[in-house]
């Protein structure tokens, strides 16, 4: 019993090293991916612009953009958005932070 013990032991420690030695694996995203957000962001910019829709597109976005802060860097601004906005477009749906920059 001890000995069979001792070689489950040896796997299981053999497969937490194949783990860890893994690539990370990327995220798979669906090839129409970019088109479908080009949509989007263009029916969201045509309903900024419609004055009937203007007001609810702008409260709608407001509420999934917690946080928006600006800081200056040597070539421009840095922006970092916060919330439910960054999440749901951002890959792997996890982070709720962007950053990026405008020159």
């Amino acid at each position: 019993m001890k000995e069979r013990l001792e070689a489950l032991d040896r796997q299981k420690k053999a497969l937490q090293a194949e783990i860890e030695a893994a690539p990370a694996r990327s995220p798979r995203f669906h090839p129409n991916l970019s088109k479908l957000y080009a949509e989007k962001v263009a029916a969201l910019q045509a309903s900024l612009g419609a004055p009937d829709l203007r007001d609810e597109a702008t409260t709608i976005l407001r509420s999934l953009i917690e946080t928006v802060v600006l800081r200056r860097d040597g070539e421009g601004l840095e922006v970092a958005l916060s919330g439910d906005l960054v999440a749901m477009l951002g890959p792997g749906g996890g982070s709720q932070t962007q950053t990026g920059r405008i020159r």
